[in-house]
């Protein structure tokens, strides 16, 4: 949750999220209005991935999305989900999708300010119920070598 939230106050020009299972997950917990100075319309209730990167999009007009999944029912459904969010914006154009790797086992999410990298796939299962190892890094150089590897393997 603070991730996302730090993120969306400092946007950087990519939010790669890379997973072979992926889905709208409920990631901030606005039920009190908390996160309301970071967008001041949205509801008091959990506020899903999708949501959070379409909105990353349309308060940094810089910031593209990269999303890198297997072609599995779930993925598909969650990126058209972003899909639909961002060119409800306008924004559809800086959003990457290939969800088209059904050997994808990497499983990440990069962005300037930090690298969250393991075995954790984004889903509720991966968040709540399944024992998952990451790694955080907020070191630059750290950050800077598994964007370059992201973007060698998937961004050709």
């Amino acid at each position: 949750e603070s991730l996302f939230a730090a993120e969306l106050l400092n946007p950087g020009s990519e939010i790669w999220i890379v997973s072979p299972w992926v889905s709208d997950i409920p990631l901030l917990d606005n039920r009190a209005g908390a996160y309301s100075g970071l967008e001041s319309s949205w509801p008091k209730r959990f506020i899903t991935l999708a949501e959070l990167l379409a909105h990353a999009l349309k308060t940094n007009p810089a910031t593209v999305i990269r999303v890198v999944t297997r072609p599995d029912d779930t993925n598909i459904r969650f990126t058209e989900r972003l899909r639909f969010l961002a060119e409800l914006d306008g924004n559809g154009d800086r959003l990457r999708i290939d969800n088209q790797r059904p050997e994808l086992h990497t499983k990440g999410i990069a962005t300037h300010s930090f690298a969250l990298i393991g075995s954790m796939n984004l889903t509720s299962n991966g968040l709540s119920v399944l024992e998952e190892a990451v790694d955080l890094n907020i070191d630059p150089a750290r950050i800077a070598q598994f964007l370059i590897t992201l973007k060698g393997y998937y961004a050709g």
